[in-house]
């Protein structure tokens, strides 16, 4: 689901465990024979069994872009991008209608710019990141609808030099119906929340359409895509990549180029993809996928400075290399 109202949304980061409990009878007849024991019939009822069934899920995701031209606002003229993802779920599963989840994401672009720009009125900055967690919930009213959603705060900047001015909250609620009472196919209608996007709420939609043995369509935000299995342990796939986010700037961003007005202002980094590559089961565990495919768009926005449009620096477009670990147990 969409991390901000733009194309970008807002991800969020960090690493947490939760435990399952349970609680087994023992047989009140302890020597085993065919006969009642004396005190059967004074025997205390053994309390119900209390499962918490836990899913974790972990996903370790990086990605180069090689050098590219800037807008010839920017504070330098060529970028290099690097982007690196850590994102983990625990799924608690409380009884057979409601599940709830908890997790975080560590995400950072990392930003290698070259030849200053002297007439520069635009700043960049080398490190942008989203360290936050996630609660959220899927409750299910029938076999065909269920109702999910999450909470999601975090703090967004330089990485460096958190404070508390960078926090963020965002959320997310939605409907989601199967037609056939399982996952075969699904549609899902919602909205997405964000507490310093220049939207604050968004519509989001989707569907995903297990077409047959082989082929899945996904098409959902952020990340839509077309799997085709090719045995059972190799995919092919095909996606795009909505990504980015909001970020609060260093409070001295402006005053280094001579702009105050930059200094503390939320700057927004939006990045759209095209690609496709495979996906290989390493354990049962595990995959590891490889792709790789072209970057079409890159923005860095101001939305909230001088007019509605912002002020804009461009990224050029590039092609991207990216290598991701998916473990599930």
């Amino acid at each position: 689901m969409p991390k901000h109202p733009g194309i970008a949304i807002v991800l969020i980061s960090g690493f947490l465990a939760a435990g399952a409990l349970a609680q087994q009878t023992i047989d009140p007849n302890l020597n085993g024979s065919d006969k009642e024991p004396l005190g059967k019939a004074i025997q205390p009822v053994a309390p119900p069994s209390f499962d918490l069934l836990k899913t974790i899920d972990l996903h370790v995701d990086y990605s180069w872009v090689p050098q590219s031209n800037l807008g010839s606002s920017a504070a330098f003229k060529k970028a290099t991008e690097q982007t690196l993802q850590v994102d983990a779920t625990v799924r608690l599963q409380i009884n057979d209608r409601l599940s709830l989840s908890i997790g975080g994401e560590y995400e950072d672009f990392f930003f290698s710019f070259q030849q200053p720009n002297r007439s520069a009125t635009f700043p960049l900055f080398h490190n942008l990141g989203i360290v936050g967690a996630k609660l959220g919930f899927v409750y299910e009213l029938s076999p065909q609808w269920s109702i999910l959603g999450n909470v999601a705060p975090s703090f967004n900047g330089d990485l460096n030099n958190l404070t508390g001015r960078d926090f963020v909250m965002s959320g997310l609620v939605a409907l989601k119906y199967s037609p056939y009472g399982n996952d075969k196919l699904f549609f899902l209608l919602g909205a997405n929340v964000h507490s310093t996007g220049q939207i604050p709420v968004v519509p989001v939609a989707g569907v995903r359409w297990r077409v047959n043995d082989a082929l899945t369509l996904n098409l959902t935000i952020p990340r839509p895509e077309i799997d085709f299995d090719l045995t059972r342990r190799l995919t092919l796939f095909a996606d795009a990549n909505f990504d980015g986010g909001d970020f609060r700037a260093p409070n001295n961003a402006g005053s280094a180029i001579g702009q105050p007005k930059f200094n503390n202002a939320w700057l927004t980094y939006e990045s759209l993809r095209f690609g496709g590559g495979w996906r290989i089961k390493i354990a049962p565990f595990a995959s590891l996928q490889a792709e790789g495919g072209y970057e079409a768009e890159r923005n860095f926005n101001f939305y909230n400075l001088n007019n509605n449009n912002g002020i804009n620096a461009h990224v050029k477009s590039a092609p991207y290399v990216e290598t991701r670990l998916n473990i599930s147990f």
